[in-house]
């Protein structure tokens, strides 16, 4: 289950208390996954996210992701500081200008540069389409989304197969 923290830093000690709640509702085996979302959350300081995520829970109930958009110098602080809890990758390369996403196959060479670098970190986990070229229209399109999730899929295998 996906969740991200709220952005007021004193309140960081009510985070963990919820989050450590809402753990204990879930059924056995089910993670926690921190989004650690830059721009809405304190966890987006990975420091911060370490100290969230540990007082939380155990590492396999309480985990995070990456972002394919992520700086590689912010990738690298996160493996640091909470590495271990890393578990998912949001395939995301959304252009936080214009609010677009390319299709896959035109960042291919992007992709496979992060794949290399989470690789290199020991990243095993798994890895998601979180957006896709079509989003974030006046109206966006469903069967226009699902066929264009249809493409970039196998432009994803083709990186994690190498």
């Amino acid at each position: 289950m996906k969740f991200n923290v709220g952005n007021d830093p004193d309140d960081e000690s009510g985070y963990v208390e919820r989050i450590a709640t809402w753990l204990e509702s879930l059924p056995e085996g089910t993670a926690a996954l921190c989004e650690c979302h830059q721009g809405i959350s304190i966890a987006e300081t990975p420091a911060v996210a370490a100290r969230i995520l540990g007082a939380a829970g155990p590492a396999d109930r309480v985990q995070a992701l990456v972002h394919t958009h992520d700086a590689p110098d912010l990738v690298r602080a996160k493996f640091d500081a909470y590495g271990d809890r890393i578990t998912h990758v949001h395939v995301n390369f959304l252009d936080f200008g214009a609010m677009q996403h390319p299709t896959l196959a035109s960042c291919a060479d992007r992709l496979a540069g992060f794949h290399d670098l989470v690789t290199s970190l020991g990243f095993a986990g798994s890895w998601t389409l979180e957006f896709v070229a079509g989003l974030l229209t006046d109206r966006d399109e469903p069967g226009a989304l699902l066929k264009q999730a249809a493409a970039d899929l196998p432009v994803l295998r083709s990186v994690l197969d190498g």
